[in-house]
């Protein structure tokens, strides 16, 4: 039932996307932004959200705010875990959020090492880019909320205001509280 709304919820979306339905949206990094950060995080046993990370994600999502997650995940290429393990958490996420009525309208992965310079690693632009398109993102409605640099700058590359954790706000819900304020 729960993968039946997150269908919905996502065919609904590239509908009114198709349709030409302007849009603002959140981009989160994963590990050390919603959950814990215990090194590389390879199992849904590894995988705790933050007590503020459901109040937080609610609060954008009632306030119309898309919620996109781009996430580096390089101990796939490193080989600690493989990409299916990474759908396996995300998918456990997704069913947490839904059982709160919060849905993601995406999750970008990039399961490369660093040293493999590919497009889609942060702080590259690239997912992010793509999600504007895919969306129909309107870029100064959109914000970038991570605890590393890269977070901050792949969105500010795109042209999406950043938010860094642990300097700019203390934690999701008071980056949040932020966000809602500037958007009224």
């Amino acid at each position: 039932m729960i993968g039946l709304k997150i269908f919905f919820y996502r065919l609904l979306l590239r509908i009114s996307s198709f349709l030409g339905k302007k849009r603002k949206a959140v981009f989160l990094d994963r590990d050390g932004t919603i959950n814990y950060d215990s090194g590389y995080v390879g199992s849904i046993a590894d995988f705790k959200l933050f007590p503020e990370t459901i109040p937080a994600l609610k609060k954008l999502s009632e306030n119309g705010f898309l919620l996109i997650i781009v996430t580096n995940q390089s101990g796939v290429g490193r080989g600690y875990f493989k990409m299916a393990d990474v759908r396996k958490i995300h998918r456990h996420l997704e069913k947490i959020l839904a059982k709160e009525k919060i849905y993601l309208a995406k999750i970008y992965v990039c399961p490369h090492r660093p040293d493999e310079n590919c497009r889609c690693r942060k702080p590259r632009p690239y997912f992010f880019e793509k999600a504007v398109s895919e969306f129909n993102l309107i870029r100064k409605k959109c914000y970038s909320i991570g605890d590393k640099k890269r977070d901050i700058e792949a969105g500010k590359k795109a042209g999406i205001k950043g938010i860094l954790l642990g300097r700019d706000f203390k934690n999701l819900v008071d980056a949040v509280e932020f966000i809602v304020n500037e958007s009224e």
